[in-house]
């Protein structure tokens, strides 16, 4: 049987020394992602609504879903209704919609 990783908040750890992490825990709805620090250490971002922070607690590659990326240490809701994934650079922008809801030039509709 394959061992656990032993490291908290490790997501995948080498083959051969299970206290060796090689990626940490992205985020959830509930809570912020991690980033290694080392390879015993999972470190939580520290930018509200970021998913992925892979290289330091104050900066995020990937906001969750309805947020993007506002340079690299900030995660701004985006305001159009129903977007389940904004565009990575406008406010104004959505790359798709939720479950049940189309994509249009400005907005996500039902």
């Amino acid at each position: 049987p394959c061992a656990a990783c032993t490291t908290a908040n490790c997501n995948a750890c080498s083959a051969t020394n299970v206290s060796s992490c090689t990626a940490c825990n992205n985020g959830t709805a509930a809570s912020l992602g991690y980033f290694l620090t080392s390879a015993t250490v999972c470190t939580q971002c520290s930018v509200t609504s970021c998913q992925q922070c892979p290289a330091a607690a104050g900066t995020c590659a990937m906001c969750y879903s309805g947020f993007y990326p506002t340079g690299t240490t900030t995660c701004t809701a985006t305001n159009i209704t129903n977007c389940d994934v904004a565009s990575a650079t406008a406010i104004a922008g959505c790359t798709s919609c939720k479950t049940g809801f189309v994509k249009t030039a400005i907005s996500c509709v039902s």
